[in-house]
C-alpha cells in the first residue's frame, strides 16, 4: 500500500462513543505492554484505538500491526506516516481517522491502569477536557498536571487527556508548528480562551511513565522543550494587547524562580538535574527573543492529512485491505 493510500476506514464504520488515539514513533521495545494494557479497557468499553506510528524505523508499526492481527476483538486502525512529522501532527492524524464523539489521548510508550478509560470518560461533559495524572514509574510518585508560568488555567499531561470531539473541531486542532515542548498546552489554552472549554480532573485516571534516567537525554529534552515553551508564551502575550513585555518576562522570572527552587529544596530529582533545569530556563530567553522577532503562523490539522498515512491494519470489514494481510515483519523497519 502507498503513502498515498486513502482508504479512510472511519467512512466504512458507525461512530463509537470513545476513540483512544495513541501517537508513537520509536518505541517496538515496548508498546505490546501499552497495548496490553490498554486493550480490555478499549474492548469492555466498545471504544476503538488509532494508533499512529511517526515514520518509526524500528519496525513499531509492524508490531503494533501484529499486535492488531492477533486481537480482533478490539477495534484497533493503525496507521503509518509516510515521513516523519511530530507528536502534533499525530495526534491530528489520529483524530482525523477516529469516530469517537469523545477522543482520548495517551502515548506508545507509557501503560495505562486498569481502569483509566473508565475514570477518563467518566468525567466527560460537554465543552470539557478531561485531564488525569501521570504515575513516575522510576520514583512511584503521582503527579497532577502543571500549570504555565503567568497564566491562571489548568493544563493537562498530553498523554493522559481527553476531549469532546466538539472541542476539538472548534480549535482546529494541535498546532503542528510547536515540535516539542508543551505540545498540548497551546491547544488547551485556547480551548479555554477562545472557545469556552474547562479543563477538569479525573485524579483516580492514572497513566505510568517511564522518565529517562540518562542524564544526557533529560537536559536535551529539557533544552528542546523550551523552544514550544517559548512560542506558546509568545502567542499568550501576544493575545494581550498592551501586555506582550510585562507576561514574557513574567514568564521567564517565574520558571527560573521555579528551577532555582528546585535546586535549593532538593525535592525533585538530583541537584545536578535541577541545574540542568535551571540552565534550560535561560535558554528559553533566546528563544523568546528569537519569536519577539518572528512569531510562526499556526499548523492546525489539514483536511487532506489523511493522504499522508498508510493504513497497515484496521478493524476487521471496515476497510478492503485492513485485514487478513499479514502484517509487515516485526523484526524489520518498515520502510
Amino acid at each position: 500500500m502507498s503513502d498515498a493510500d486513502t482508504t479512510q476506514p472511519g467512512d466504512r464504520q458507525a461512530p463509537v462513543a470513545v476513540s483512544v488515539v495513541v501517537p508513537a514513533r520509536n518505541v517496538a521495545a515496548s508498546v505490546t505492554a501499552t497495548l496490553d494494557a490498554l486493550g480490555p479497557q478499549v474492548r469492555a468499553a466498545g471504544a476503538e484505538i488509532v494508533f499512529v506510528d511517526d515514520a518509526s524505523t524500528d519496525g513499531t508499526g509492524a508490531v503494533v500491526a501484529a499486535w492488531a492481527l492477533a486481537h480482533p476483538d478490539v477495534a484497533c486502525t493503525v496507521l503509518r506516516a509516510g515521513h516523519r512529522r511530530n507528536i502534533n501532527g499525530s495526534r491530528n492524524a489520529g483524530v482525523a481517522f477516529s469516530r469517537g464523539a469523545f477522543v482520548a489521548f495517551c502515548d506508545g510508550d507509557d501503560e495505562v491502569r486498569p481502569d483509566w478509560l473508565e475514570n477518563l470518560t467518566a468525567r466527560r461533559g460537554p465543552d470539557l477536557i478531561v485531564t488525569g495524572q501521570v504515575e513516575d514509574v522510576r520514583s512511584g510518585r503521582v503527579y497532577p498536571p502543571s500549570g504555565f508560568y503567568g497564566v491562571d488555567l489548568p493544563l493537562v499531561f498530553g498523554g493522559c487527556f481527553g476531549v469532546e470531539r466538539a472541542v476539538f473541531d472548534a480549535v482546529g486542532g494541535f498546532d503542528e508548528e510547536i515540535l516539542q515542548g508543551g505540545t498540548e498546552a497551546e491547544f488547551v489554552l485556547t480551548a479555554q480562551l477562545d472557545h469556552g472549554a474547562t479543563v477538569v480532573r479525573a485524579d483516580d485516571a492514572v497513566i505510568r511513565y517511564h522518565l529517562p534516567t540518562d542524564r544526557r537525554v533529560l537536559r536535551r529534552r529539557s533544552f528542546v522543550h523550551q523552544r514550544g515553551h517559548a512560542c506558546i508564551a509568545r502567542r499568550i502575550a501576544a493575545r494581550r494587547d498592551g501586555t506582550t513585555t510585562t507576561f514574557t518576562v513574567r514568564y521567564r522570572l517565574l520558571g527560573v524562580a521555579a528551577a532555582l527552587k528546585a535546586v535549593v529544596t532538593g525535592r525533585c530529582g538530583p541537584r545536578r538535574e535541577q541545574w540542568d533545569q535551571v540552565l534550560a530556563e535561560c535558554i528559553a530567553i533566546g528563544w523568546l527573543v528569537r519569536y519577539s522577532v518572528r512569531l510562526p503562523p499556526r499548523r492546525r490539522a489539514d483536511p487532506a492529512i489523511r493522504d499522508r498515512y498508510t493504513v497497515l491494519a484496521a478493524p476487521v470489514g471496515t476497510a478492503p485491505d485492513a485485514s487478513p494481510a499479514a502484517p509487515p515483519d516485526a523484526g524489520s523497519a518498515v520502510s
